[in-house]
């Protein structure tokens, strides 16, 4: 298990890197990673998706090693952005860079949501990164826990790479 822990770390810490996020969180199989803190990051909602598809392509080309293990596992993500709190919080032996507020609830429970392989993104951060470079597919509404509203998301199968004529 720590084989499989260690190449699982090591594809998110390494993209989490190339795409400029900030690895704030491993507990066990679940990860937080964030944008655009403490380095600004132009247009981190689409660095974001890129990361997280990354990584999911990685991981599912590790599947097939994983399983022949007897390992069988999945990767599901969830992307969410907004205004949060950032710092240090800990106590004087664990003290862990790490954000909080809506955007972790909501990108958590995205997370909880998502089946294996998908990567779940939110209705508004869909919008804001313009639905032509992404290819997703919605979802049926949800109720999640700490949301009065229902949560409206998107399955995101490919970001699209938009050529532009010169």
């Amino acid at each position: 298990m720590i084989e499989v822990l260690t190449d699982y770390y090591r594809i998110v810490g390494d993209s989490s890197e190339s795409y400029r996020g900030t690895l704030g969180h491993l507990a066990g199989d679940g990860v937080m990673v964030f944008f655009n803190d403490p380095t600004p990051v132009e247009n981190h909602r689409l660095s974001a998706l890129e990361f997280v598809l990354d990584v999911r392509n990685q991981l599912l080309q590790l599947e097939k090693q994983w399983s022949q293990k007897g390992y069988k596992l999945s990767f599901g993500a969830g992307v969410a952005s907004g205004m949060a709190t950032i710092g240090a919080v800990g106590c004087s032996n664990l003290i862990n860079y790490t954000v909080v507020g809506n955007p972790a609830n909501l990108a958590a429970r995205l997370c909880e949501q998502a089946a294996p392989g998908q990567v779940l993104i939110s209705s508004e951060d869909l919008e804001l990164l313009g639905l032509a470079p992404v290819k997703a597919t919605p979802l049926p509404a949800f109720t999640a826990k700490g949301f009065k509203r229902k949560i409206i998301a998107f399955d995101v199968e490919i970001l699209r790479l938009v050529a532009l004529a010169a």
